[in-house]
């Protein structure tokens, strides 16, 4: 979860206070650094309360509904929204934005960008800015994209409300989802109010059966209260969230190269200005401790929100005369963000003014108390830098723009003077996206995020956009330094992904011995005869429990009937806050009553079922035969309905009524291999970034852990989230596309197991003219036995203990221990294996062989 920006802050801060790059060129001209409003219309932004419980929701079943920010009687005009929180209601719920008029209005939706974090990404929830902006963007370090749908979506989209009429956001939305527990999320919304005049309201509503259901919603729910809570809302009336400066820069052949040029701030402690090598934006200076966000935050950058609320009138101290009351919080850096009396204050409870004004100038020697001072990020606010640059030197020079600090993803976008869209390396027309500076835990980084070469006597002009996304730390530094080199260095990347439809099927799962999702609160079975998804009737009981999050209730059959859990935060890995939470698995009978439960010290991460052991994965592995007694186990096995593997140390083995057989990879042997319905797979070969251009994207599968088949996928910066299975379909989830493909079959595919190792060959055994055929190197060094070739005369020959045989390519004369033999297959060649007849070598050097018709495995031993 995002730290408070206080504490964030500090920390940024002090390390600029130590890490200034060396002073500042002495001779240059400062820069002002003045913003203004942009304007163009109205910002509203609603992060306020920053953790929505059950009792801040609008639906009836709150016995107190209230909205969380309701914006009344808003006339034609442009609007920009930004809307975040993070869900501790303990439950799904569904952020949403409504749209109500009390006289009628023509509402113009022109776009819109909604996002919940998915796996181990970080909760900046940038997937929400490429649909909101129209780009797509690149992390600096190639490690994250986020690519705008290319697909069918709903906007632009007008719509008209007639009197009393309402309309909700997410109506138009193509991935709206509800935010699981302990998860965020963030919406943008860029509409018009063409005509007559609207209530624009955020909620927060329970997520029932049916996504997108608003019958439970209070048209009458309560206003919705500020909450001091180190988070803001409210509206800004005279301008889009936007904010502009004008940077002219002249270089000539005294600006030194590498040191920051200064800049001269003008904040509410330097009114009249205060040169720094750096410029900080994003942080209210009288929030934070250190003097240096005093002398370096440039404060014209923080738009002020006001927020109307009969709440605030509440806390006024007795003596505070009417007339200087008002239900009116301001949301600035002139403001204290104080609701009621705090002792610490430097007036009496009867004198208390809720909110009150501090002023314009402020001495840096004396600042009002931190703790009363609003934590201002400016969240979703675009620095928008127009930028002019001379060079007068006789050779051609460079701007660089640079951002210091920790666990921010600055979105940055650099276009031409009239506002197109540029590559930000070549800084031309084609091929244009955004680049992010991804968030780095834990240290300082100082990133170039925008290069401009400018040729001797030349003057060029650029528009750089730099905007801070949601649950970032507040507080960058940002310097210009001029040198004869960029900094900012063209990478190449592999192409950006096809986004162009939503995914289907990925969120079935595999109980173990069927196919099962939700959908609008109803469990399905997939029917594997009739292709058809059954509704499984749930009683009541069962249903109420798993209501609120069916969407992330994991069931696995057990031979008593099933096991289910919450699973929504499978992915999660360290991020999860609370792990003593959602830690229990409830038992069903299989007309699916709750039987019993057991909880376990921590979230469960996974848990599977063969029929007749249940393992769990917490704090550690468990496993149970009688659903009552729970005995820790080293491993937790992957089965998919056929086959169980577990691996111990580097080595996966096949258990077989308790016996363990080992499993021997003729090629590189897999880290970890996962599972679904008759499918076992894992990456082989997989791109780990956006500048991992050779590396072949290969997702290898098979239907029992020893014959591998490969699947080759496009040469993308493909973000694997799940496999799953839909009658004889394969689907391949990415983040953004997925693949279909037949599934694997283990017809005409045999399994060899050699002296008690399961062999998997790289190229599979097979059956071919009624022999078992398999590539030989691996085979003869298993069996113990020397291997020769001989390409020139297409030549393989093996010795093993005194005997020897000798096979050529295409013949079915074999020489064993000189004497020819006849065969009734010959070897072939095959993915540049040679593959022999299985039983005649093995009984040709001595070795035993026994076939298993059920499993189609030949087991071979030697017997000396």
């Amino acid at each position: 979860m995002r730290k408070k920006l206080f504490d964030a802050a500090m920390a940024v801060l002090m390390l600029f206070a130590l890490c200034v790059p060396g002073g500042f060129a002495a001779n240059a001209k400062a820069i002002p650094i003045r913003f203004h409003k942009a304007g163009g219309g109205q910002f509203i932004y609603c992060n306020n309360p920053e953790a929505v419980t059950k009792t801040e929701l609008s639906s009836t079943d709150n016995p107190s509904p209230t909205y969380l920010m309701k914006n009344e009687d808003l006339g034609p005009d442009n609007y920009s929204v930004f809307f975040c929180f993070y869900n501790f209601a303990g439950f799904d719920i569904e952020p949403d934005v409504e749209f109500t008029s009390e006289n009628g209005a023509v509402i113009k939706i022109n776009s819109i960008g909604y996002y919940t974090p998915q796996g181990v990404e970080f909760w900046d929830c940038l997937g929400a800015w490429p649909d909101y902006l129209g780009v797509n963007i690149r992390s600096l370090a190639g490690n994250e994209q986020h690519v705008a749908f290319a697909g069918a979506k709903n906007v632009p989209a007008e719509f008209s409300l007639y009197s009393g009429e309402n309309d909700w956001a997410s109506r138009y939305l193509y991935n709206y989802e509800a935010l699981k527990p302990e998860a965020t999320f963030n919406m943008l919304i860029d509409f018009t109010i063409v005509s007559g005049r609207a209530d624009v309201n955020f909620a927060a509503l329970k997520h029932t059966k049916t996504l997108g259901d608003r019958s439970s919603h209070d048209p009458n729910a309560a206003p919705g209260k500020y909450v001091r809570d180190n988070t803001v809302k409210g509206i800004d009336k005279e301008t889009l969230p936007i904010v502009e400066t004008d940077i002219q820069i002249s270089i000539d052949k005294d600006t030194p190269n590498g040191e920051p040029v200064p800049a001269e701030v003008f904040n509410q402690y330097h009114p009249e200005g205060n040169v720094t090598p750096f410029w900080t934006t994003n942080i209210n200076p009288s929030r934070d401790e250190y003097m240096v966000s005093k002398n370096t935050a440039a404060g014209s950058d923080m738009l002020s929100l006001t927020y109307e609320d009969d709440s605030k009138l509440a806390y006024y101290g007795r003596s505070v005369p009417q007339s200087q009351r008002d239900n009116v919080w301001q949301m600035d850096l002139y403001h204290f963000d104080t609701a009621g009396y705090d002792p610490s204050l430097p007036w009496t409870a009867d004198e208390h003014v809720p909110n009150a004004f501090t002023s314009e100038t402020l001495d840096k020697n004396n600042p009002p108390n931190p703790n009363f001072q609003f934590n201002l990020g400016n969240f979703g606010v675009t620095n928008r830098y127009r930028l002019a640059i001379e060079n007068r030197d006789s050779i051609p020079r460079t701007l660089n723009y640079y951002i210091k600090s920790s666990c921010t993803s600055n979105i940055v976008i650099a276009r031409d003077k009239d506002g197109t869209m540029l590559n930000p390396f070549t800084l031309e027309p084609e091929n244009p996206f955004a680049i992010s500076k991804e968030i780095t835990w834990g240290e300082q980084t100082d990133a170039c995020m925008f290069s401009a070469e400018v040729g001797p006597g030349e003057t060029k002009e650029y528009v750089l956009d730099v905007i801070l996304p949601t649950n970032n730390f507040g507080g960058q530094a940002n310097s210009i330094r001029i040198d004869t080199v960029k900094h900012l260095q063209p990478r190449e990347y592999s192409p950006f992904p096809s986004y162009m439809q939503t995914q289907t099927n990925k969120d079935v799962f595999f109980t173990g011995a069927e196919t099962m999702k939700w959908e609008n609160g109803a469990l399905l079975r997939f029917d594997e005869d009739a292709a058809v998804w059954n509704e499984v009737i749930l009683p009541e009981t069962t249903r109420t429990l798993f209501e609120a999050e069916s969407n992330h209730i994991s069931l696995v059959k057990t031979g008593a009937g099933y096991a289910a859990r919450f699973c929504g935060w499978d992915d999660f890995g360290n991020s999860i806050m609370n792990k003593n939470r959602k830690n229990t698995v409830y038992f069903l009978d299989g007309s699916m009553n709750v039987t019993g439960q057991k909880t376990f010290p921590d979230y469960i991460f996974g848990f599977l079922s063969d029929g007749k052991t249940l393992y769990v994965q917490s704090d550690k592995a468990y496993r149970t035969d009688n659903l009552e007694t729970f005995e820790p186990v080293e491993e937790t096995p992957v089965w998919n309905g056929k086959y169980l593997l577990v691996k111990k140390g580097s080595t996966f083995y096949e258990r077989k009524e308790e016996k363990d057989i080992p499993i021997v990879f003729e090629g590189e042997t897999p880290k970890e291999i996962f599972s679904t319905d008759g499918v076992f797979y894992y990456k082989k070969s997989w791109q780990t970034s956006l500048t991992d251009k050779n590396t072949e994207n290969i997702l290898s599968v098979s239907p029992d852990g020893v014959n591998w088949t490969d699947i080759a996928l496009p040469s993308n910066f493909l973000e694997l989230l799940k496999v799953s299975r839909v009658g004889d379909r394969l689907f391949v989830s990415t983040k953004f596309e997925q693949f279909s493909f037949d599934v694997p079959t283990q017809a005409g595919l045999v399994r060899v197991q050699l002296n008690g190792e399961l062999l998997s060959f790289l190229t599979q055994s097979k059956i071919s003219q009624d022999r078992t055929m398999v590539p030989i190197r691996l085979f003869f060094e298993k069996l113990g036995a020397s291997v020769g070739w001989n390409g020139a005369t297409g030549t393989v020959s093996a010795e093993k203990g005194g005997r020897s045989i000798e096979l050529n390519i295409g013949s079915k004369t074999a020489f064993a221990d000189g004497v020819a033999v006849e065969m009734d297959v010959a070897p072939y060649i095959e993915n540049d294996k040679t593959m022999v007849p299985m039983r005649f070598i093995s009984e040709q050097l001595g070795c035993t062989v026994d076939w298993d018709e059920n499993t189609k495995t030949a087991a071979v031993d030697a017997i000396f």
